[in-house]
């Protein structure tokens, strides 16, 4: 048996996996209490919290977001 098809289907898997952690969004909305900002993923809209060191975040730039345990987070704007 040719281990190659195995091992190219496990990368494909592990690609899948970790793109599923991580997106990038457009922010369309924020609040300060909470500190939620709201970002467009995929043509879906979701409201996240976002890390305390996020300050400022910006209708129309891009963000960094990840899936936690306990649902998604802000991480920070892309430059």
């Amino acid at each position: 048996m040719d281990p190659a098809p195995v091992a190219a289907q496990i990368e494909t898997m592990r690609q899948q996996i970790l793109a599923s952690l991580w997106q990038v969004g457009t922010v369309t909305g924020s609040s300060t209490s909470p500190a939620r900002v709201t970002v467009t993923v995929q043509g879906g809209s979701m409201t996240v919290p976002r890390l305390a060191s996020y300050t400022t975040p910006a209708v129309g730039r891009a963000v960094l977001i990840a899936s936690t345990p306990v649902g998604w987070i802000a991480l920070h704007e892309i430059a």
